[in-house]
C-alpha cells in the first residue's frame, strides 16, 4: 500500500484558504492545525536527536563564493549542518493526525520547514548553534514554510504560540532516566518562560496535535552513530585510523585534525547517550 505524500503549501491552504488573510489567524490555531511534532516516545528516548551536531549556514558554499564544509567537524568536533540532517530524519516518518487531517496517515512532501522554536536564550549564539539545543526535540515544529517564517520573528505572537504549544507537550514528559539530566540542562538553558500553561493545553485538547511516528530504524540509527563517532574519537586517540566513514566523508577526514582537548570533551558529552 502506497503512502500518500502532502505538500505544505497544501496543508496550509485546507485550514487558510485566502493566504493574504494568513498573518490574521490565530496563531495557536494556525501552528497546531499544520505543525508536525516528534512523538513523545522520541523525546523520552532521544531528547536530542543529533547530539554530535550544530546548525551553521555558513557551511555552504553558497554558489562558490566560498568553500563547502557542510558536514565537516567545526573547530569542537560537532558536524556543521544546515538543517539538512534534521530535514531528513523525518522525511520518511508517517504522520497521526485527528480524523479527517490531510496529514492523517500521511508522509511529508515538499514545501516545510524543520522549524527551531527557540531562537535567542540569552547565549553569545543562537540556539542552534548549541549542541544542547539544536536538535532538543521540543526546540522543533515542522511547519509549512510560509507559517515557519512567522515564528522567525523574536517574540513575537507566532513564535510566543509556538513556544507555548512546545512547553505543554514536553516539559513535564517522561524522560529514560540516563538522559533526564540532559533534557533538564537544555530546558534550563531555555529558560523561565518555559512553564506549562493551563490555556494552551485546552486548546492542544480541543484543536488536537499532529506527530510524526518513530521506527525501530530511527532509534537505531541514532545509537549506531553515537557508537561509530565514539569509536573513531577511541581510534584517533591511539593513534590508529579510522577505517570506515563517520557520518560523511569530510567529518571522518576532518575529525583528526580537531584539538585533542575538544575531541575529549565531545567524546565525554557523547558517553552521556549511549546508554
Amino acid at each position: 500500500m502506497t503512502t500518500k505524500l502532502v505538500e505544505g503549501a497544501n496543508v496550509l491552504k485546507h485550514f487558510v484558504p485566502d493566504l493574504v488573510t494568513l498573518r490574521e489567524q490565530d496563531p495557536f490555531t494556525l501552528i497546531l492545525q499544520t505543525g508536525i511534532w516528534l512523538p513523545l516516545e522520541a523525546y523520552a528516548e532521544w531528547p536530542i536527536m543529533l547530539p554530535w551536531s550544530v546548525r551553521d549556514l555558513s557551511c555552504r558554499s553558497a554558489g562558490g563564493v566560498r568553500k563547502e564544509l557542510w558536514s565537516s567537524p567545526d573547530q569542537r568536533g560537532y558536524c556543521l549542518d544546515d538543517n539538512s540532517f534534521i530535514k531528513g530524519t523525518a522525511r520518511s516518518l508517517s504522520i497521526v493526525a485527528p480524523e479527517g487531517h490531510p496529514l492523517a496517515g500521511a508522509k511529508m512532501a515538499r514545501g516545510f520547514t524543520a522549524a527551531h522554536i527557540w531562537r535567542e536564550v540569552g547565549q553569545p549564539v543562537l540556539a542552534s548553534r548549541i549542541p544542547l539545543l539544536y536538535s532538543f526535540i521540543p526546540n522543533l515544529v515542522w511547519l509549512p514554510n510560509a507559517v515557519a517564517k512567522l515564528t522567525d520573528y523574536e517574540g513575537q505572537a507566532f513564535q510566543r504560540a509556538a513556544q507555548q504549544i512546545s512547553v505543554a507537550l514536553f516539559r513535564n514528559a517522561p524522560v529514560a532516566p540516563p538522559l533526564q539530566r540532559v533534557a533538564d540542562e537544555a530546558w534550563e538553558m531555555i529558560g523561565a518562560q518555559a512553564q506549562p500553561d493551563p490555556d494552551t493545553q485546552e486548546k492542544i485538547d480541543r484543536i488536537g496535535v499532529n506527530r510524526f511516528t518513530a521506527s525501530a530504524a530511527f532509534y537505531r540509527t541514532r545509537r549506531k552513530r553515537v557508537d561509530e563517532i565514539l569509536s573513531a574519537l577511541r581510534a584517533i586517540e591511539c593513534g590508529e585510523p579510522i577505517r570506515k566513514k563517520v557520518v560523511s566523508s569530510r567529518y571522518t577526514i576532518g575529525l583528526p585534525n580537531v584539538a585533542p582537548p575538544a575531541r575529549v570533551e565531545l567524546y565525554g558529552w557523547l558517553q552521556r547517550f549511549q546508554g
